[in-house]
């Protein structure tokens, strides 16, 4: 059998595979492309004000996400427990703002921001079990983490 001939036949007989398998990553960007151009729409049609609102409360969040990050001792929960304790009322009255939107606006708001809200509120519920989970300093910042609002 030539070299021409081996050739052809591995070809022809691995062409169905190449088939199924450049199929599969088409599938999910599909997904991922659907999941943006809902995203995409929603946020199209929020009021200015409702995104400002949400994009300042996924800034605020993200910002306690960061400060709680650097909490490792009782030390560091000291020094940081001021500068919580100034956030935390801004952002409880950005959570209040969103859960207040009709039915509608915030299922359109979780749409536009669903990947940045759950990272930002599952950052927040990371950090505050870790730090709840560490004796002395979870008793430090218990008070200042009980009172954060998320919106979901």
């Amino acid at each position: 059998m030539s070299a021409r001939t081996r050739l052809a036949l591995a070809l022809s007989s691995a062409a169905p595979l190449l088939v199924l398998f450049a199929a599969l990553p088409a599938c999910e960007t599909t997904k991922s492309v659907v999941g943006q151009d809902a995203a995409t729409k929603a946020m199209s049609s929020l009021p200015q004000g409702v995104m400002n609102t949400a994009k300042d409360y996924i800034a605020k969040l993200g910002n306690v996400n960061s400060m709680l990050a650097g909490i490792r001792d009782n030390a560091t929960a000291l020094k940081t427990i001021p500068g919580l304790a100034e956030i935390v009322e801004p952002l409880n009255k950005l959570t209040d703002s969103l859960n207040a939107l009709s039915p509608q606006l915030k299922e359109q708001a979780r749409t536009a921001f669903g990947d940045q809200l759950d990272t930002v509120n599952t950052g927040f519920t990371n950090q505050s079990n870790r730090l709840s989970s560490m004796p002395d300093t979870g008793s430090l910042l218990k008070s200042t983490l009980d009172r954060v609002k998320l919106f979901k």
